[in-house]
């Protein structure tokens, strides 16, 4: 038993030395710094954007000419008599060759202009999506930041905790020496300061892993500084604000439901496009001759000309295709109906939390403080011998709950709080609040 009180004592103690010897702190500001330069997934959904803008600038390209070097060499057999002439000689072998600088420019071509218009529109869609991709990851990183403050918390709770108790069973003890006190007061003090090292290295188990994750979160090995301590502050919504109202058109989602409506519209012409008949104008420049080496140094030739191509034979295909085209148009007019009444509920739903939370904040503030004058005043009469060692365990143990349950309402108000910036796209403004609309 006494080897385990040694042991007990000795990982607290060790505890504080090492809470003490912090390398220094990383702010939520600092958070933020090192996901948006360090985070994998972050640097991940820079190509999203970049991604769309090169198929864009390839849909672009189909509306620009097209010019290929082509060397060409032609063998044919033919007779003369079959073409009306008189020598009714044998089949020759008529060979022509050249190299020709062959170029082609759609006059009109209304699918490929519709192409370009969607993929334009899919960079501003994807644009969009990138911000989305980017808050969620924002918003994960704060809520393990958060997790990780809280369980830091604990720890330092179950740290005053186990000091507190630690001076209670001093105190059991010389009154037991001075023959005023009873042997079950010193062993239940004992028997407190070893659950709550038992709890402490719970809490210390959570924290270190909640650490880790917030280490992958920030594209980092591990994270040796300390975190921000948890406080709780309370914040106020000014309901009557437009920007409640009108904040939610600057959400990303909702902006990218507006911009996946345009694209649907933009591919179902470019579906019915396929109907219309495609104007080229064709042109080639070169030399020939006999062959394609005798070719390059004989006779110039040149031609140009308009090619008019209608399709022909696919009625059901292009029918099939613009009928799709129509559903998805619809499937996107409705997703985007579903997603804003999600969105309107998200910021409501928010607003609630955060009014629920700060009344229980205010709570927990008071109950601390409580808790707090109990103690003394139970500590004062132990001290002078009018109360018992019960008494004195019961009332640290309700200082304990109460600061525990504190640290619970604290992550819970600052939760909402994440939870509010999110709903109305302002994520960054709950690190910066002066960036609030």
């Amino acid at each position: 038993m006494l080897q385990l009180r040694i042991v007990l004592r000795l990982s607290f103690f060790l505890s504080l030395f090492y809470a003490s010897s912090s390398w220094g702190i990383i702010s939520k500001t600092d958070a933020l710094d090192l996901l948006k330069r360090e985070g994998i997934r972050w640097r991940q959904t820079e190509f999203i954007a970049e991604d769309a803008e090169q198929t864009h600038i390839q849909a672009q390209a189909g509306l620009m000419p097209h010019l290929d070097v082509v060397g060409r060499e032609v063998a044919t057999r033919t007779n003369l008599q079959k073409y009306g002439f008189e020598d009714p000689g044998p089949m020759q072998i008529v060979t022509f060759g050249g190299i020709f600088l062959e170029g082609e420019y759609a006059l009109l071509d209304r699918k490929s202009m519709f192409r370009e218009q969607a993929a334009k529109t899919n960079v501003d869609l994807q644009k969009q999506n990138q911000i989305q991709y980017q808050g969620d990851l924002t918003f994960a990183m704060l809520l393990t930041y958060l997790n990780c403050q809280r369980l830091t918390e604990r720890v330092n709770v179950y740290d005053k905790s186990i000091e507190r108790n630690i001076q209670i069973e001093s105190m059991a003890k010389s009154r037991l020496s001075a023959g005023v006190g009873i042997q079950t007061d010193l062993m239940r003090a004992r028997g407190i300061v070893g659950l709550d090292n038992l709890k402490r290295i719970d809490a210390q188990a959570e924290l270190s892993k909640c650490r880790k994750d917030l280490a992958n979160a920030l594209g980092l090995p591990f994270i040796k500084d300390e975190l921000e301590p948890l406080q709780y502050e309370s914040f106020f919504i000014d309901t009557a604000d437009p920007f409640m109202k009108t904040g939610i058109e600057d959400r990303p989602d909702i902006k990218a439901t507006i911009l996946s409506i345009e694209a649907a519209k933009q591919l179902k012409q470019q579906s019915q496009a396929e109907t219309f008949p495609v104007i080229q104008l064709l042109g080639e420049v070169g030399f020939g001759g006999s062959n394609i080496v005798a070719g390059a140094g004989t006779t110039a030739l040149g031609a140009i000309g308009i090619q008019i191509k209608f399709p022909f034979s696919e009625g059901k295909y292009f029918q099939s295709k613009v009928k799709q085209a129509s559903i998805n148009v619809s499937r996107a007019e409705l997703q985007a109906k579903q997603i804003r009444i999600e969105a309107e509920g998200q910021i409501q739903s928010a607003i609630e939390k955060l009014k629920t939370t700060k009344t229980a904040g205010d709570l927990a503030e008071e109950q601390v403080h409580l808790a707090k004058e109990e103690l003394k005043i139970i500590q004062s009469r132990f001290r002078s011998g009018a109360s018992n060692g019960p008494d004195l365990a019961t009332a640290q143990n309700n200082l304990s709950n109460v600061l525990l349950n504190q640290i619970e309402v604290i992550f819970a108000n600052e939760a909402a709080k994440i939870n509010y910036y999110r709903s109305i796209s302002e994520i960054e403004s709950y690190i910066k609040p002066t960036a609030q609309k």
